[in-house]
């Protein structure tokens, strides 16, 4: 996380949360700091609880995907270790081993960079996929609408062919309708098409 926070930190969790957990935690904090929820206090509250808010947010889209979760675990270990070998240098052999040591440590900062990278990619896939599914959601309600709307058209439209040829609407009287209700029909399969088209580009 940016400020260095774990996420388990922000959420108040331990490293063995279940999903449940994680799912759980967030939504309590959320509803804290949420900016709503916060917009009648002082300045200094409402900067500190959109503050948290983000924080609990990036901790939660961490922590509620199994490879997002996994490349932070990694990014720690990787941290933890790099530490460890840094603690374990003695006063007395610090300047025998210097070489082999800055060797480690560049091994050890290219690590943390790759685990750092692949954590960065996972949130992004993650963000990524969210808006894809509310572009396709945006879509399909705007297919809906416009079928919608033709389909208003072609009753109006029948009830108005029925009305000039004084034909009661019990369905006992031929309209001649078909070959109307058949281009409608294909007007409604190439707006159909056309949102394809366009969801592909």
């Amino acid at each position: 996380m940016q400020n260095g926070d774990s996420p388990y930190v922000v959420l108040g969790l331990d490293e063995l949360a279940t999903p449940e957990e994680v799912s759980k935690a967030y939504k309590k904090l959320a509803l804290k700091w949420h900016p709503d929820k916060n917009q009648n206090k002082d300045e200094k509250t409402r900067e500190y609880a959109a503050k948290m808010f983000a924080l609990v947010a990036e901790a939660n889209t961490i922590l509620s995907d199994e490879k997002a979760r996994a490349a932070y675990e990694a990014l720690v270990k990787a941290k933890q270790a790099q530490k460890a070998r840094a603690d374990k240098l003695g006063a007395a052999a610090k300047q025998a081993r210097v070489d082999l040591e800055a060797r480690e440590q560049e091994a050890s900062r290219q690590k943390t960079a790759n685990a750092e990278a692949q954590l960065r990619r996972e949130i992004a896939r993650l963000r990524a996929e969210t808006a894809f599914r509310l572009e396709e959601e945006r879509m399909r309600a705007e297919m809906q609408a416009e079928i919608a709307r033709e389909q208003q058209l072609l009753q109006q439209q029948q009830e108005q062919q029925r009305q000039s040829k004084g034909v009661a609407p019990d369905g006992t009287v031929d309209y001649g309708l078909e070959d109307y209700e058949t281009a409608v029909l294909e007007r409604l399969r190439l707006v159909q098409r056309q949102k394809e088209m366009r969801a592909h580009t």
